[in-house]
């Protein structure tokens, strides 16, 4: 891979919410984008132009404390959102600032991380760690609406611990980003209902930790086959690096 360096515009109004910042949703139409920290709120929203300041998403009913992912549905104006302390999910009308809690601990919710919506499908998807920083973890699917039991679709042995996913509802895949804290990174591809052994689409040996995930133009791609998969995954390290993907060629930006 070869890094490729470019000017970054500072967002003002990301700050003054403390502690690490993580997953990222962006609203155009509305001008806003959302995103979540690990302090006791968790979820934010704020101007795309960096105008005015953040503002807690959430008002009133369940908490998130270290918001660690979350996805934004426009269709029904809410947002869904895991935190990796309280091991909870709930969802929330940004509208209203309400938030219902949809899965926790007593469902298996254990230190979620990444998550993604399937309108379509009425589920969510999320990635969760179960050994610590020692690697392990699991790649987990809910109901929407909170009925149910969650239930995994994939095992992550250790030392690999899973941090976000992507969800392809067309081509009924999932795809994850893993990180090993001694050997890099690896973006992990599956099927959307759990059959097969999943397989390894990129292996980065490299000391960054692979994060966050996200397709590139998906609109444009009308199958697998036709145009190839786009991916582009946020390693949050000290030299803060995004990486580029697709089916054949790896670039870091």
């Amino acid at each position: 891979m070869t890094p490729i360096t470019g000017p970054a515009s500072f967002l003002p109004n990301s700050n003054p919410p403390s502690g690490e910042h993580f997953a990222i949703q962006v609203d155009l139409p509305n001008n806003r984008y959302f995103f979540c920290t690990d302090n006791s709120n968790g979820i934010w929203v704020a101007n795309t132009d960096g105008s005015g300041t953040s503002q807690a998403v959430i008002t009133t009913g369940t908490s998130i404390d270290n918001g660690s992912g979350m996805d934004y549905n426009a269709t029904t104006n809410t947002v869904v959102a895991g935190s990796n302390e309280s091991n909870n999910i709930v969802s929330v009308d940004v509208s209203t600032g309400v938030s219902t809690l949809l899965f926790d601990n007593e469902d298996g919710v254990s230190g979620p991380r990444g998550l993604r919506i399937d309108k379509s499908g009425g589920r969510i998807f999320w990635a969760q760690h179960t050994g610590g920083n020692n690697g392990s973890g699991k790649i987990m699917v809910g109901n929407l609406d909170g009925s149910g039991t969650p239930s995994m679709l994939y095992d992550v042995p250790a030392p690999y611990l899973p941090y976000d996913v992507l969800v392809d509802e067309r081509n009924d895949h999932i795809y994850w980003s893993e990180f090993n804290r001694s050997s890099g990174s690896r973006v992990m591809k599956g099927n959307l209902d759990g059959s097969g052994s999943p397989v390894v689409l990129h292996n980065m040996s490299t000391t960054g930790y692979m994060r966050g995930l996200a397709f590139a133009n998906i609109s444009a791609i009308p199958t697998l086959s036709q145009w190839g998969l786009f991916l582009f995954g946020l390693l949050i390290v000290s030299l803060g690096l995004i990486t580029v993907f697709n089916l054949n060629s790896v670039k870091t930006v």
